[in-house]
């Protein structure tokens, strides 16, 4: 506030003049230091009244405190705007980082898919060989002429070297190539899932000359019909039969065990065991309380299979009471019941002494 303009307001009465500074105290003093303000308030008090200056001085402090409530406002509206432009910068960093890692992702899935592609073309007929999980699997390949080069056999998904002539190049010596003048046969023993896939058969010749056998693996399982539980009744047959599931070749062995324990059809009289081309079958002539049991059989090529065989013994009752036929029973009981007939006959036909002495 500059000196004239408190001049002015000391000698004039003009009210005027003295709204008009009252009202653009806060415009006049927001360009001064607080340092000058200060000056001016002094020598305003030296010009002016006493109760101007006082009014004025009031309006003064008001126009402070506006002052900094207009900073404070200014500064927490910078902050706020900071804070927005940080999460507006994180997030927009974040999503380029996720479509850089997508652009990433759908350029190495679709370089290993073009991959994957050029395996899967093959030039020539594939021949399918189907093996069981932990049999031998043999894969065939002719040569059209003897000597023409070297013979390689490799896995095609990992383009995996296998042999190299008759020396197994892998480290699993699982692989053995059995050769005559034509035949390049791969054998694979102990097969399991991981084996599965296409091999390839080259002849490093003029053209090469290329053979393709797919391997399959199946795992084979086991059943018995009428499982898991079967009721026969007691001195009847019994027949269970363990029949094999997707199983590539027939079993060496089948045994059968009742509650944990091997079946020694040998020492068991009435029991035989009959191994067929897919399992096996167990027979009991009359079964017994003593055959009843967890049963289980077990193919060498195949997983096991389970059932409960419940016994049904049977109260023995007399012929009178269920009708039995009377060819049935022994002499003894037939001659007890004849002399029981006899003595009732007797006893209806001859008359007691007290009736033929009546008192």
């Amino acid at each position: 506030m500059s000196v004239s303009l408190l001049k002015l307001l000391h000698d004039s009465d003009d009210n005027n003049n003295r709204t008009w500074a009252e009202s653009n105290m806060c415009e006049l003093q927001k360009g001064t230091s607080p340092g000058i303000m200060m000056r001016h308030a002094q020598k305003f008090v030296e010009l002016a009244n006493e109760q101007l200056a006082g009014h004025l001085n009031n309006k003064y402090n008001e126009c402070l405190k506006q002052r900094y409530y207009e900073v404070a406002i200014m500064r927490t509206l910078l902050i706020l705007l900071s804070i927005f432009l940080e999460i507006q910068l994180y997030f927009t960093g974040s999503q380029a980082e996720h479509r850089q890692s997508l652009s990433i992702s759908n350029e190495v899935a679709s370089s290993k898919s073009s991959e994957d592609k050029s395996e899967d073309v093959i030039e020539g007929p594939i021949r399918e060989v189907l093996a069981q999980s932990g049999s031998t699997a043999n894969l065939p390949c002719k040569i059209t002429e003897p000597g023409a080069g070297t013979i390689t056999w490799m896995k095609r998904k990992n383009r995996r070297l296998l042999t190299v002539g008759t020396s197994t190049h892998s480290v699993d010596k699982r692989f053995v190539v059995m050769h005559s003048s034509t035949d390049w046969l791969l054998q694979i023993r102990a097969v399991t899932l991981q084996d599965e896939g296409i091999y390839e058969c080259q002849v490093t010749s003029h053209p090469v000359q290329r053979n393709f056998v797919l391997l399959k693996i199946t795992e084979a399982y086991s059943i018995i019909p009428g499982a898991p539980d079967l009721h026969v009744k007691q001195g009847s047959s019994l027949r269970l039969e363990c029949q094999l599931k997707a199983a590539a070749e027939s079993p060496l062995y089948v045994f059968w065990y009742r509650q944990g324990h091997m079946i020694n059809y040998d020492e068991e009289p009435g029991v035989k065991v009959e191994l067929t081309k897919n399992g096996s079958i167990l027979m009991v002539n009359k079964t017994k309380p003593s055959h009843g049991g967890n049963y289980t059989c077990l193919p060498s090529n195949a997983k096991p299979a389970y059932v409960m065989v419940h016994v049904i013994e049977e109260e023995e009752k007399p012929a009178a009471m269920h009708g039995g036929d009377r060819r049935n029973l022994s002499p003894a009981i037939l001659a007890s019941n004849f002399l029981v007939s006899l003595m009732t006959a007797v006893s209806w036909r001859i008359p007691s002494f007290t009736s033929l002495y009546p008192t």
